[in-house]
């Protein structure tokens, strides 16, 4: 707490001679920001010397010294204890031992003695078992093994051999056990710059200890020259605290020592001030000082290695704190006492040192914030009430000073006919102009309003004889939301039409008249006089002949197209049979609902269409059929696009071909009809920038391995349908591409990432679409200390676009499936939901059910406290069931009851090692075969299922028990594909939950990356976790 204190002691081991840097640091952990003491703060050297060499009563000296003195070796060995100027080897020497003299006996004679053979001595046998070479500390080293069954004494030297050159000398300062390595580095050695070198190290070259091999001792390696390209890595920050007035802490952390170094102004894009410091380190803290109170500033960081290779951080900013103010800023409204379509709410805003923000409210909601003058909210008006309302404004300055005003307005949206904002002209034809009897009128109106509000529908009347008949009519599409009611008639708008029912002689009034979304009506009639037709002249050959029309319209990520095919044969009634159309749209994807609509009169006769994918042309082909198309009858075919993402690709047409072939008088006749087709790159671009969500695949392994190709036509279509649904596009991979070439697509600064919508690879979703022959998945390597080494069919390094691989900035998901078929299962689960076709609750619903089963076996208290753990966090939004294997009903027939009509089920126990069960201990388990023989049906819902268990999220190479929850109807199914570990299972399990409950709008795959990235910073066992379990179906799933 503020203002104590807190005294740490602690021990450490000196292990290694040199000199030792020492000092304490510390990191104070705060809600919002962690601050560090600074790099050797108060440090204090020591310097550890290594054990004497030479034994006791023993001196190390040159060979001459030893000579001059008359010692002799050491215990009658040659043990170096050192080298001299000249790197000469130095030795252990002792004084001689001086025996005394005495008398020679005379010698007895005496049997000859028996010769007993002597024993070989066990000795020791050293080798260099590696060299190593450190470039980037400019030094080379060694590793030496004793492999024999003696000890080897220290004070033998290891010799370091540089083309062909005895360089330097290393002294082995202890003993070596058999079976027993020391690692050590030659200090009187540095690898020049860039240098490649072939290095010999030799181990007890002056032979000073005996070995059983004296052959093996030498190791040759050549160290090659590696040129540093490779730029640091900031890994954590830049972080900004102890902010002042005046000053600011910025801190960061790279992933190799380098310098550190700030641009900073109070202008983006203009750093003309500068901190520094070019000490190399990986953990940087500068202070920038000097700054305005209360003021933005912009700054960009950057460190540079010993190699000069930069990292360098996108425009950042922080404000300084403002100097004390009480003085209130003061406001004041601008605006109209009564309000209709969009009106600018204008507030003038004053303060004696600056207004921070000005906040508008309607009828005490808060509406809108404005930063920046002229401070100014667009109201549009048509999603309120008509009569009186309130708007408020508040202005704040950056002390916090406050000031608020209120005034009343009326609304009116709605008005009288003779007041109406709606406008109606006839373009065509002109009043009193003189049109021939029973022909078509050909009509061209203008609609306008004076709010510009949208148009719901319009239509024509003719009168006749005093009775009046509608000709013509059109509905435009319109949602609710806010405003209350928008419709696709934009205006000012232009229709232009025929009016196609015949009318005898005479005076007839045509009046078209047009309503607003609101209501409101506007209209205009003219009078026509009709007369009696000139003689026809002779009918021409007959001649068949279509024309076709094409409308496009961008909705956000998706394409509406509208293709008209009219009869418009000349010299009589052509009447063709036996029609086909064929629409070739590249770059695109259909969704495959097409609605084919063939009018005749007011008459109108509904079809549908069929769509293929030509994946080596890109196109996706959509062909119709009809049985007839009689003369003045018209085809109207509408269908959806979704774009698709390729590699090098942006050639995007709609309708780049269309072909329509008909049987008339006995012949079958064709028309091509490519200049009508459509192209945007900026519409194309924006429809990109608008999604939030790829969703992957590669084509040409789906139709390689499903010999079904309607069904991969469908599955694609269903693809682009949720991505159509869930503001999506699509991403097809070139059939070559492996994962790393799938990953720099989407990793930051990637060419499909930069084409989605701006913040993508910080927190966008991604669905990887069929199995690991469809789209590689990795495998890597764990750092766990017992268990699997290798995490296999994962596919979490897809989900990191930037940083550590560990932390995911995407929420990511994979369809499962033996065939195109099964993998339709999932991805139909998540659109029957989103159609409301079938059920998934959540948020407390009253039909909002969770079933939590804790397994048997082995470890079956953990699983229950487990599940315990996990339902806690379940009754937040769901009416939850626990269960336990081990006790009470079969747990068969508790799942069968208890899983119907249920949205979430937790399982936690153990699973079977190919991954198509989970092993709860009592007979019979939950296999993909006992799913079927006891015809597990989850009724009307489509449930989330977790399986906290070993292998139960496997699939590759086998038909696993994920893929059977798809069959039966699951949506997403999260589990492992690896042995996975039951203490980590209830933690990371209920940290889940505690993520994704009580967060209704919150998706399943957005908890997921929360999960991951907070197991990821937890140690080696949950980082394991976060590699080995796997999310299969739609991440978007699971929000409300």
């Amino acid at each position: 707490k503020s203002g104590k204190s807190v005294t740490v002691e602690t021990d450490i081991t000196l292990d290694k001679e040199g000199e030792w840097v020492l000092w304490a640091s510390y990191c104070i952990k705060g809600k919002k920001e962690t601050i560090c003491g600074p790099e050797e703060w108060d440090a204090c050297k020591i310097k550890v010397e290594a054990k004497p060499i030479c034994p006791e009563g023993c001196e190390c000296l040159t060979e001459a010294q030893a000579k001059e003195l008359g010692y002799v070796y050491c215990g009658g060995e040659k043990i170096i204890c050192g080298y001299d100027q000249y790197q000469k080897p130095m030795y252990c020497y002792e004084k001689p031992v001086v025996t005394p003299t005495t008398p020679t006996p005379t010698a007895t004679l005496s049997p000859t003695p028996e010769i007993t053979p002597t024993p070989t001595p066990k000795r020791p046998d050293l080798i260099i078992e590696e060299i190593k070479c450190d470039y980037e500390n400019s030094r080379i080293g060694y590793v030496i093994k004793n492999v024999d069954c003696a000890t080897a004494p220290y004070g033998h030297a290891t010799t370091l051999y540089v083309d062909g050159k005895e360089i330097s000398h290393d002294l082995v300062g202890v003993d070596l056990k058999q079976g027993a390595t020391r690692e050590s580095w030659f200090k009187e050695y540095k690898w020049p710059e860039c240098k490649t070198a072939k290095v010999k190290v030799c181990a007890d070259n002056y032979d000073q200890v005996k070995e059983s091999n004296e052959q093996n001792n030498c190791r040759e390696r050549v160290c090659e020259c590696i040129v540093d390209v490779t730029a640091p890595r900031i890994i954590s920050g830049p972080a900004i605290s102890q902010i002042t007035q005046t000053s600011a802490l910025i801190c960061w952390e790279t992933d190799e020592a380098s310098s550190s170094l700030i641009r900073y102004d109070n202008r983006a894009g203009k750093y003309e001030m500068v901190a520094r410091d070019a000490k190399l380190v990986k953990k940087h803290c500068l202070t920038l000082p000097k700054l305005e109170p209360g003021t933005t500033y912009h700054f960009v960081v950057e460190s540079k290695d010993s190699s000069g290779n930069k990292v360098s951080t996108r425009d950042l900013s922080f404000e300084t704190l403002s100097p004390p103010d009480k003085v209130k800023p003061s406001v004041s409204l601008r605006l109209p006492d009564k309000l209709s379509g969009r009106v600018p709410i204008t507030a003038d805003a004053q303060d004696n040192i600056g207004v921070d923000r000005v906040v508008f409210f309607l009828d005490g909601k808060p509406m809108y914030t404005d930063y920046a003058p002229p401070f100014e909210w667009d109201l549009d008006t048509r999603g309120l009430d008509d009569g009186s309302h309130s708007i408020t404004t508040q202005a704040f300055d950056a002390a916090g000073n406050a000031v608020k005003v209120t005034q009343d307005v009326t609304v009116q949206n709605r008005f009288p006919a003779e007041l109406s904002p709606v406008h109606v002209r006839i373009i065509n034809p002109e009043n009193m102009e003189e049109l021939y009897a029973n022909r078509s009128i050909p009509m061209q109106i203008e609609v306008t309003h004076d709010y510009e509000y949208s148009i719901g529908y319009i239509e024509c009347i003719v009168e006749e004889n005093d009775e009046e008949y509608r000709v013509w009519e059109k509905h435009y599409a319109c949602r609710v939301g806010y405003p209350r009611v928008v419709c696709e008639g934009e205006t000012p708008l232009t229709e232009t039409f025929l009016i196609r029912r015949s009318f005898g002689l005479g005076l007839h009034e045509i009046r078209v008249i047009a309503y607003d979304g609101l209501g409101n009506s506007g209209s205009s009639s003219i009078i026509v006089n009709l007369t009696e037709p000139p003689p026809l002249p002779p009918p021409p050959q007959p001649a068949p002949s279509v024309t076709p029309s094409l409308n496009v319209l961008r909705r956000d990520n998706y394409f509406l197209v509208t293709l008209t095919i009219d009869n418009t044969g000349r010299g009589g009634l052509i009447n063709l049979r036996d029609i086909e159309i064929i629409i070739n749209n590249t770059g695109f994807q259909s969704t495959g609902d097409i609605s084919v609509t063939r009018r005749c009169g007011i008459s109108e006769f509904r079809s549908h269409g069929d769509v293929s994918y030509l994946q080596d042309q890109k196109i996706s082909q959509i062909r119709v059929k009809e049985v007839s198309l009689d003369w003045d009858e018209q085809i109207e075919i509408e269908y959806t696009l979704v774009p698709i993402l390729f590699r090098e690709f942006d050639e995007y047409t709609i309708a780049s071909n269309i072909a329509v072939s008909y049987w008339y008088d006995g012949k079958r006749y064709s028309q091509q009809f490519a200049d009508l087709a459509w192209s945007s790159s900026t519409e194309v671009d924006n429809a990109f920038r608008s999604a939030d969500y790829l969703i992957i695949t590669t084509p040409a392994h789906l139709f390689r391995h499903n010999s079904n190709h309607d069904d991969v036509n469908r599955l694609l279509c269903l693809m682009a349908e949720l991505a159509k649904e869930k503001c999506g596009v699509l991403g097809y991979v070139w059939e070559y591409h492996d994962a790393e070439g799938i990953k720099s697509l989407i990793q930051e600064g990637g060419e499909w990432s930069n084409r989605l919508c701006p913040g993508w690879t910080d927190d966008g979703y991604l669905l990887i679409v069929g199995e690991t022959e469809i789209i590689r998945s990795w495998t890597r390597r764990s750092k766990q200390h017992y268990g699997p080494d290798h995490v296999h069919n994962t596919d979490y390094p897809y989900a990191s676009t930037k940083g550590k691989e560990l932390f995911p900035e995407l929420c990511i998901g994979r369809i499962i499936g033996d065939d195109a078929a099964k993998l339709m299962n999932p991805i139909e689960a998540s659109l029957q939901v989103r159609h409301n076709q079938a059920e998934f609750y959540r948020n407390n619903h009253p039909r909002a059910n969770a079933y939590a089963l804790a397994g048997g076996g082995k470890h079956k208290r953990i699983h229950w406290r487990g599940i315990k753990k996990i339902s806690k966090e379940l009754d937040d939004e769901f009416d939850v069931f626990k269960d336990r294997c081990y006790k009470g009903a079969l747990p068969m027939d508790n799942f069968l009851e208890y899983s119907v009509n249920t949205d979430v089920i937790v399982y936690f126990g153990h699973g079977y090692d190919d991954g198509v069960g989970w092993s709860w201990g009592r007979d019979p388990d939950l296999t993909i075969g006992t799913i079927d023989s006891y015809n597990v049906d989850f009724g009307n819902t489509k449930p989330f299922v977790f399986a906290l268990a070993c292998n139960a999220g496997d699939y590759a190479g086998v038909t696993g028990i994920a893929e059977k929850f798809f069959e039966k109807g699951a949506a997403v199914y999260i589990g492992s594909t690896e042995v996975s570990f039951e203490l980590k299972n209830k933690k990371c399990g209920k940290k889940f939950f505690e993520k994704w409950c009580g967060n209704p709008s919150k998706s399943i795959g957005k908890a997921w990356k929360e999960t991951r990235r907070w197991a990821a910073g937890k140690g080696r066992w949950k980082q394991y976790w976060s590699q080995e379990y796997q999310l299969y179906g739609d991440p978007k799933y699971g929000r409300r």
